[in-house]
C-alpha cells in the first residue's frame, strides 16, 4: 500500500507539470493583454455630491482650486483669460479673477453637478453656490464673464445664465462697459 502525498509533494509535483506551466502562461498572457487594450482609467478625485468644500484658491475667472485638490470649472462661464504662454492678458480677466477670489476664497462652497461631470482638461464641472447665491450666474451678472450656453447642460440653466448676461449688458458691467446693448 503506498501513503497518500503530503501537501508539499502534491505542490511541488502540479508545480512542475507542464500543464501547470501553460495555464499560467495563459492567465498572464490573457491579463497583460487586457491591460494593454483597456488601460485603466482614473478620473480625476470625484468630489461627493451633497458634500461642502473649502476653497483653497481661485485660478482664474471661471476656475477654482478647492482644499482637497480638485480643480472646478464654473459651468455655463466664460471669463476672459489671464496672461498665459505667451499670449497677453484679455480686458477684464484681472477684474473676474479677484472678483470671484474675494467671493469664493477660503470659503465653503456646495457643488452641483450636470450631464457632464469633466471638462477636455479633466477639470471637474459644477455649479458652486456660495450659501443660496450660485456663483455661476454672479459671476455673469456682474459683467465678468459671459455666458457660455453651446455645451450641453441644463435648458433651466442656460436661460437662467442668458438673462444674467442681458442684465449686464444692459447696466454696461465690466466686459460690456463699451459694448453696444441691442434688445
Amino acid at each position: 500500500m503506498s501513503r497518500p502525498f503530503s501537501t508539499n509533494e502534491k505542490f511541488q509535483l502540479l508545480a512542475g507539470s507542464p500543464q501547470c506551466h501553460l495555464v499560467l502562461f495563459a492567465i498572464v498572457f490573457v491579463i497583460a493583454i487586457s491591460r494593454w487594450l483597456f488601460p485603466p482609467v482614473s478620473p480625476p478625485a470625484l468630489p461627493v455630491t451633497d458634500t461642502d468644500y473649502r476653497v483653497l484658491r481661485v485660478i482664474d475667472g471661471d476656475t477654482v482650486l478647492l482644499a482637497d485638490q480638485t480643480r472646478v470649472r464654473l459651468i455655463g462661464i466664460n471669463a476672459p483669460e489671464l496672461e498665459r504662454d505667451g499670449r497677453p492678458a484679455e480686458a477684464w480677466s484681472q477684474e473676474s479673477k479677484d472678483w470671484l477670489r474675494r467671493q469664493l476664497e477660503d470659503e465653503t462652497v456646495r457643488l452641483e453637478f450636470d450631464i457632464e461631470r469633466f471638462d477636455q482638461y479633466d477639470r471637474t464641472l459644477a455649479y458652486v453656490y456660495l450659501g443660496e447665491t450660485l456663483i455661476n450666474e454672479e459671476v455673469i451678472r456682474q459683467g465678468f464673464s459671459r455666458a457660455e450656453t453651446r455645451y450641453p447642460f441644463s435648458d433651466r440653466m442656460k436661460r437662467k445664465f442668458r438673462r444674467a448676461e442681458e442684465l449686464a449688458r444692459a447696466d454696461r458691467r465690466g466686459i460690456w462697459e463699451n459694448e453696444p446693448f441691442d434688445q
